[in-house]
């Protein structure tokens, strides 16, 4: 999967749950692939056709922003407590972080030990300096932002921690999923970043799609 469209498989993802509670039959896991992919390559050729570099990514907003008339949505971003309470509404919520990469190697070492444990903001700060910064140096420090899907907001140990969908796919973590404490779990010390949850619903009774 290529990374930095992690934005548009989550967007993408969100939508199609979308459809599927408007009337959409579930389909087969590799047709229902296919339709995710597709809605995907339509916010892809959306977020091009406005001329920004797609190389690193695109925010959130604004490819929501490009394609909610198109696909009958309108978003909201919150806090971690409006993303619970979207959750527990039944709807779907967005999550954007930004993690360093010895962060990030944390993160897949801590879940590759232990899949199914709920990461804490120990865990995975555990190798930085007070300031937030790797010991290791400055490529260590190098940062990067992700998107991924709120699944829920409890899990089979702790009924507050987050549960997660990954938009890289079921390679990674526990089949695609992982589980954190709470949002400041991927707060950026280093760099001043707060998760950031954008709650996804239907603009109207109209059905949601291009």
């Amino acid at each position: 999967m290529d990374k930095p469209m992690c934005y548009a498989y989550a967007i993408a993802s969100a939508m199609r749950k979308l459809q599927q509670r408007q009337g959409d039959q579930k389909c087969k896991p590799d047709v229902e692939c296919q339709k995710v992919e597709a809605i995907k390559d339509h916010i892809v050729d959306k977020c091009r056709n406005s001329g920004k570099d797609l190389s690193q990514g695109f925010y959130v907003s604004d490819a929501l922003d490009l394609t909610k008339k198109q696909y009958n949505i309108q978003y909201m971003e919150v806090k971690e407590g409006g993303a619970r309470e979207a959750l527990g509404g039944n709807r779907y919520v967005v999550a954007w972080y930004v993690i360093t990469q010895a962060q990030h190697e944390t993160m897949l070492s801590f879940f590759r030990r232990q899949p199914k444990a709920i990461l804490t903001r120990s865990d995975i700060n555990q190798s930085l300096r007070p300031n937030g910064s790797s010991p290791q140096g400055p490529g260590k420090d190098k940062a990067f932002s992700h998107v991924a899907i709120l699944d829920e907001c409890h899990g089979a140990n702790s009924p507050k921690s987050l549960h997660i969908k990954n938009s890289w796919g079921s390679g990674y973590f526990d089949n695609g999923y992982f589980s954190i404490e709470d949002a400041s779990v991927l707060r950026s010390d280093l760099l001043g970043y707060d998760m950031k949850f954008y709650d996804i619903t239907p603009a109207s009774k109209a059905r949601v799609g291009p």
